[in-house]
């Protein structure tokens, strides 16, 4: 039997997320991720690839720092994909937050900004990769796939 896929979207999330199963509490064979980005053409494509490439993976979207902050209180994904150029808060801030709340949250700044500056203030907050968009297609997934091969992922959970 296929494993039920879930995806939430920044609209509606807080009466979507009542239905979502404890991660906490019940084994995932693949990660669960988060993806943060402010644009939903970007969030979009990114989840189908992710999906693709993580066929049993729960996949759930934010378009801002602060709805990513609420979802992993109450879902606590493996992933989170960050953009820092978000709306309001910033991604920076967001990882500091999420990471504070869940340091074993794996948090992977997905940024055009790929200066020195930016990498500097991403690892201060506690990112732990930092990819260039220019570059997503060619590390992610090599990335991701290494971290849950590796069960890097799946050993941070509690």
């Amino acid at each position: 039997m296929a494993e039920k896929k879930e995806y939430i979207t920044s609209e509606n999330t807080y009466e979507k997320i009542n239905h979502i199963k404890n991660p906490k509490t019940e084994h995932h064979p693949q990660p669960t991720i988060l993806i943060v980005e402010d644009h939903q053409a970007i969030r979009t494509s990114l989840r189908e690839w992710l999906q693709t490439a993580f066929p049993g993976a729960i996949i759930w979207e934010a378009a801002s720092a602060e709805k990513a902050i609420h979802l992993v209180a109450a879902s606590a994904p493996d992933i989170v994909l960050m953009d820092i150029g978000l709306p309001e808060v910033d991604g920076i801030e967001a990882i500091r937050v999420i990471k504070e709340q869940s340091p074993w949250i794996i948090a992977i700044v997905l940024t055009v900004y790929d200066d020195e500056l930016h990498t500097a203030a991403a690892n201060e907050a506690g990112a732990d990769h930092f990819l260039s968009k220019r570059k997503i297609h060619s590390n992610l997934l090599p990335l991701m796939r290494n971290l849950v091969s590796n069960s890097q992922v799946l050993e941070k959970r509690r």
